[in-house]
């Protein structure tokens, strides 16, 4: 506090005024600490200081080294208006039970030219002043008072003997210099400080134990209306409310991923939930669609993990807290939450990871294999009786968007989509040929008809063979080989024997005449515009077809084969009827709309050369059999013409065509009569027979033995018939077989 020279006011102490008008002083007591027992002021005696504005109990203030002040155990009362020369006002509202300063005093105040009765005389000591002997020069103000104040209790009034009042009329009247004692701003102003802070601190304190009392206390007790699972409204105290809501489990009615956890420590509950990363995966009912069909996502071999801890936590801690500020009103909400959990359970997802390789792996081994190549439809067989394809129908390409499926997976996953259908992205193409193209398309390509003889055995080995061949269907680039498809012609399978040629001769065989459907099929197959691999001309041209455009076959030999060179499938429709074989191509018709027929043109001929004799010395000399006929060379050559509306466009030599000339053998006989062998020309095959030996007839005479002489010459008859058999059989067996047998043997 500033000092103050007010001359209407003088500095009061905090301490209630007496009804005289002057404080109450106790005994001072003197600081053990100052050896001041009295103040010599310039003019002025001191005797002694007392703090007239305190009530002083007698302890001494161990921090001030002025013994004038014994200030370390009062309690301020109140607080004087500095202010006010009213000495009966006085401030008692003000109780500070924290502070050891009892009062404030004002040093460096005081009024000179006041009488009022009421004016307290202030005698705080300055704390820095431990010498007893120090002069206070400062504060040394006198002021010349009336005897009565002089005379009240606990002022210290000092007599100046030698001083004389200038303005009194009565030299006789005393003295009083009224002292006042130094102040000590520092001192003070700290212990202000120190009692406001400690009040404040016992306001604060005491108003949190009321509020805490009267939160903690009466909340106890008070009752709030709640609305249990069944619907009823009862009225609960918040104190057994507390008592449900503060457990160390989780709260009824809380589930995580569906198990329920209610009355579980976050252990137990961790220890029951610790498998589920693993069992999430099967859990996952994940399926990829493509073409609208569902194919199930495989992860059982994929790497989980999860949030379990975290959920864990936010399960146990749901309904931990409230919004509402008042203890009671947060109690009765949460426990209202806990009684909708009854009804309405709280369930938590455990949110799952994949490790991406393991999706990236488990979606392309599933999706690859569905990619696929388009396909064309394809002619499996041939259906003989309604004359048509048996079609199996096109496969289009499929080209899947893998990348972008396996991108679709993790995104579900992320979102929790544990079971879903994903559809994924296809390119689908569409293959070249289609089942109705090739309907429209495929038919009737070429048809060729041969006549065959009436020889039962050989028209049984045709129809097996057209049997055997007929449906048969050749994709694109597949070849038909005519011994390897048949096989050996065997009794088993049927055949019978009938005439085939073999060494330039016919001979008794089994599946003789099987040719005829070679032969037949040829022409089918250039008609059609087939690539023919391999065909052989007979020994001698066929009576069925043109000269050049037969085709001979046999086991072990000669063979006939032809490959389907075009786009399409083709099929043999092949079968025996009425001294009749047709053979037929279906496939694809003939390019640019043309036809095609065959034709032979005969380009050279010559006889067949001598007739070759052959004696047989077991016949009948003279008798002739032709063993083999005689066949002309011949040379044809094969053409393939191709027509388009009727008319000629081009024409092709496909084959030429030798027929060498077989000459006749004739076996001729050579036993004479009497089993003699005759001699045979081998040039004209005549057979020279000798003559019949005239009989001999005896005659009885008497006629000399002379006519009898001349049967001499009988003897060259004898020797005619030995020379002649054996020069004649010993050439010709051995020159006519000669000659046949230089060509290869062929069947037919």
């Amino acid at each position: 506090m500033e000092n103050s020279n007010d001359e209407n006011s003088n500095d009061v102490m905090n301490e209630d005024i007496n009804a005289d008008g002057v404080q109450p002083n106790d005994a001072s007591a003197e600081s053990a600490d100052s050896g001041d027992t009295g103040s010599s002021d310039t003019g002025s005696s001191d005797t002694g200081s007392a703090d007239a504005g305190s009530r002083d109990t007698g302890s001494a203030d161990s921090d001030s080294g002025d013994t004038g002040s014994a200030d370390t155990g009062s309690r301020d009362t109140g607080s004087a208006d500095a202010g006010s020369a009213d000495s009966g006002s006085s401030d008692t509202g003000s109780a500070d039970t924290g502070s050891r300063d009892t009062g404030s005093a004002d040093t460096g105040s005081s009024d000179t030219g006041s009488s009022d009765t009421g004016l307290h005389a202030e005698t705080a000591e300055e704390t820095s002043a431990p010498d007893a002997a120090t002069s206070d020069t400062t504060t040394a103000d006198t002021t010349t008072v009336d005897a009565g104040i002089a005379s009240r209790p606990g002022n210290t009034i000092i007599t100046d003997t030698n001083s004389t009042d200038s303005s009194s009329s009565d030299s006789n009247s005393n003295v009083y210099i009224l002292r006042k004692n130094p102040k000590k701003p520092a001192n003070k102003a700290r212990k202000a400080i120190i009692i406001v802070a400690a009040a404040l601190i016992v306001i604060v304190a005491a108003g949190g134990a009321t509020y805490y009392y009267s939160s903690h206390y009466a909340s106890a007790v008070k009752s709030f209306p709640i609305t249990d699972a069944s619907g009823q409204v009862k009225s609960l105290a918040t104190e057994d409310m507390k008592k449900e809501l503060d457990v160390m489990t989780f709260y009824r009615g809380i589930t995580i991923d569906g198990v329920d956890v209610s009355g579980k420590t976050k252990e137990e509950a961790a220890a029951m939930l610790s498998g589920e990363d693993s069992a999430a995966v099967s859990k996952m009912n994940i399926s990829l669609s493509v073409e609208d069909k569902e194919y199930p996502l495989d992860l059982s071999k994929a790497t989980m993990t999860s949030d379990l801890t975290m959920v864990l936590e936010d399960a146990y801690n749901y309904n931990r807290t409230s919004t509402k500020t008042a203890e009671a009103e947060a109690v009765a909400d949460r426990y209202q939450a806990l009684m909708l959990l009854l009804k309405t359970p709280k369930n938590f997802e455990v949110t799952y990871s994949i490790n991406p390789g393991d999706i990236e792996d488990a979606v392309r081994s599933l999706l690859e294999p569905l990619k696929r190549e388009p396909v064309d439809a394809v002619a499996t067989s041939f259906d003989t009786v309604a004359l048509a394809f048996v079609i199996d129908e096109y496969v289009t390409g499929l080209d899947i968007d893998v990348d972008g499926a396996i991108n679709d997976v993790k995104a579900a996953i992320v979102a929790k989509e544990y079971d879903k259908t994903i559809p994924v992205n296809v390119t689908v193409t569409e293959p070249k040929i289609t089942k109705a193209f090739l309907e429209s398309t495929l038919g009737l390509v070429s048809s060729t008809t041969t006549k065959t003889s009436d020889k039962p055995n050989r028209n049984v080995n045709i129809d097996l063979v057209c049997k055997a061949e007929d449906g048969l269907v050749l994709q694109p680039g597949e070849s038909f080989n005519f011994n390897d498809y048949i096989g050996k012609r065997t009794s088993e399978k049927g055949y019978k024997e009938a005439p085939g040629i073999y060494g330039g001769t016919t001979r008794m065989e089994l599946g003789g005449g099987i040719c005829q459907t070679t032969g037949t099929l040829f022409h089918s197959v250039i008609m059609a515009d087939l690539q023919v691999d391999e065909r052989h001309p007979h020994s001698w041209p066929s009576d069925y077809v043109d000269i050049g455009t037969d085709a001979t076959v046999t086991w072990g030999g000669s063979n006939f084969q032809f490959t389907n060179n075009t786009e399409y499938p083709i099929a043999i429709h092949a079968y025996y009827k009425d001294l009749h074989v047709t053979m037929e191509i279906y496939g694809r018709p003939v390019s640019d709309g043309m036809t095609i027929k065959i034709e032979g043109d005969v380009t050279g001929r010559s006889g067949p050369g001598p007739t070759q004799f052959v004696a047989n010395p077991n016949a009948a000399a003279g008798s002739k059999k032709t063993e083999r006929d005689s066949h002309d060379y011949i040379s044809a050559d094969c053409y393939k013409v191709y027509y388009k509306d009727g008319k000629e466009v081009k024409r092709e030599l496909v084959y030429h065509s030798i027929y060498s000339g077989i000459p006749a053998i004739v076996s001729v006989g050579v036993r004479a009569a009497d089993g003699t062998i005759c001699a045979m020309d081998p040039a004209t095959g005549a057979v020279n027979v000798p003559a019949a030996t005239p009989a001999v007839t005896p005659v009885v005479t008497d006629t000399p033995p002379a006519v009898t002489d001349p049967p001499a010459v009988t003897e060259a008859p004898t020797e005619v018939p030995t020379a002649a058999p054996t020069a004649a059989p010993t050439e010709a067996p051995t020159a006519a077989p000669t000659a046949a047998p230089t060509e290869a043997p062929i069947v037919t």
